[in-house]
This record gives structure tokens, C-alpha cells and sequence, in this order.
């Protein structure tokens, strides 16, 4: 440098109470639940809040907490579009994850006598079933060519 430059300070910024308590807070909790682990987290911190059901907090007690279910959950829950998580997408596939657990229950169990099905149920049946000419059949034709199988 030489004799004659001059030197400017850079103006000091003054930081506010606001900006030091609520925006850096909230810039940290929002890149906290961006990914699966800090979502999962603040749900399982705030589950008594919220009102979380007891078998939902042990799901999520277990997806925390169990490797292989982690990595595999992650897989089925889905994200922003620029790859984020959030606590809502992790309720999302929790209740899908039920949805099709109860759904798979009902068609094991197959509650309903088959007497009692309607007969767009029992053509439903028929047709996982390959049987031929079940869309013309009556109720009692159905019924009769399902229990003969």
C-alpha cells in the first residue's frame, strides 16, 4: 500500500434481540426437521403435545431406534422436492404403513362369510381367482363355484 490509500473500516451491523432470538432459532429448528432423524425426533419429543396415540409413539420409538427399520422407513416416506423430510411426511407414511397392514389383515382374514358378500365382492373374488365366466354367473352360481375350489 502505499502512503496516500486510505483505508475504510466496513460499517459495523448491529444484530437484533429479534434477530438473535426468533430467526436464528427458527433457521436452526427448520434445518433441525429437515431431515428424517430431526423429524422423527421432534415428533417423539412433542407426542404427549400433540396427542400421539400410544401404538403411533411406539412406531416411532422403534423407527428411531432400529437401523434396519430406519433405512427402510426412509425409503417409504417421501420428501420435498428438494429432498427434505418433514414431521407431516412422516405421519403421512405411518398411516399408510397402517393402512395397508390392516388392509392385508382384512383380505388374510377374510372376515365376512362368503355367504354374506355382495356379489361385486364375490366376482372381485372370482377374478383373483381365474374362474371363467363368473361375470355372467348369479349370486348362488358364484357362491357355489368359489366353495368348490
Amino acid at each position: 500500500m502505499s502512503a496516500n490509500t486510505v483505508v475504510l473500516a466496513k460499517p459495523t451491523v448491529k444484530v437484533s434481540a429479534y434477530t438473535t432470538n426468533v430467526l436464528s432459532t427458527n433457521k436452526a429448528l427448520k434445518a433441525e426437521c429437515r431431515t428424517l432423524g430431526g423429524a422423527l425426533k421432534l415428533l417423539w419429543l412433542f407426542r404427549d403435545e400433540i396427542g400421539m396415540s400410544e401404538k403411533w409413539c411406539k412406531i416411532v420409538h422403534l423407527i428411531r431406534n432400529d437401523k434396519d427399520v430406519y433405512h427402510n422407513f426412509r425409503q417409504n416416506v417421501r420428501t420435498s422436492k428438494k429432498g427434505n423430510h418433514s414431521p407431516f411426511y412422516v405421519l403421512q407414511a405411518i398411516h399408510k404403513m397402517f393402512k395397508e397392514a390392516d388392509k392385508a389383515v382384512k383380505e388374510e382374514k377374510n372376515l365376512t362369510p362368503i355367504a354374506d358378500k355382495t356379489v361385486k365382492e364375490l366376482k372381485v373374488i372370482a377374478k383373483k381367482q381365474s374362474l371363467k365366466g363368473y361375470s355372467k354367473m348369479s349370486k348362488a352360481e358364484l357362491i357355489e363355484a368359489l366353495t368348490a375350489k
